[in-house]
């Protein structure tokens, strides 16, 4: 079996996992986003917010895609959501990172007040540093409260 194909984490749930990265992940990030973003804008919680993000993995083993770079963005405007799996360049906020330092970190599920734990604070740090993360966000612009639920739940499906 490839570093692709979805294997089952012994649980309750038999929650499938994919590879970061993956196009199978790729569609689990857009499922989760759209369940978010229609969930929250049925109890009113998007409304007037426009926001859009891009996040995009360099170095892509060739067993995980079939590209060695990946990217997708989403953009919420009147409470409905756009995701399109290829990368953007006009958004608020953009995330360009090396695959090796984003696959580990995709599957760390965050506790709930959103903080990283230390060692994931310093991962991320010395990945800036050393130009193999970057992140640009346009000034002003946060994401909605509702996306913060989207990597804990994009982690647990997460290899």
């Amino acid at each position: 079996m490839g570093p692709a194909e979805v294997t089952t984490v012994a649980s309750e749930d038999e929650v499938p996992r994919y590879e970061c990265a993956s196009p199978e992940w790729v569609a689990i990030v857009r499922s989760v986003i759209e369940e978010v973003v229609e969930t929250s804008a049925k109890e009113g919680g998007l409304a007037g917010i426009e926001y859009s993000m891009c996040e995009v993995y360099t170095g892509v083993p060739p067993g995980v895609a079939p590209e060695s770079r990946v990217g997708w963005h989403f953009r919420i405007a009147n409470s409905l959501v756009h995701f399109e799996p290829v990368e953007a360049d006009d958004v608020d906020t953009k995330v360009i990172a090396a695959w090796d330092v984003i696959a580990p970190m995709a599957r760390v599920v965050l506790p709930e007040d959103g903080v990283h734990p230390p060692e994931v604070q310093k991962a991320l740090a010395e990945a800036s540093a050393s130009g193999r993360l970057e992140m640009v966000s346009r000034a002003g612009r946060k994401p909605p409260a509702a996306i913060s639920d989207v990597h804990n739940r994009v982690a647990r499906q997460t290899l």
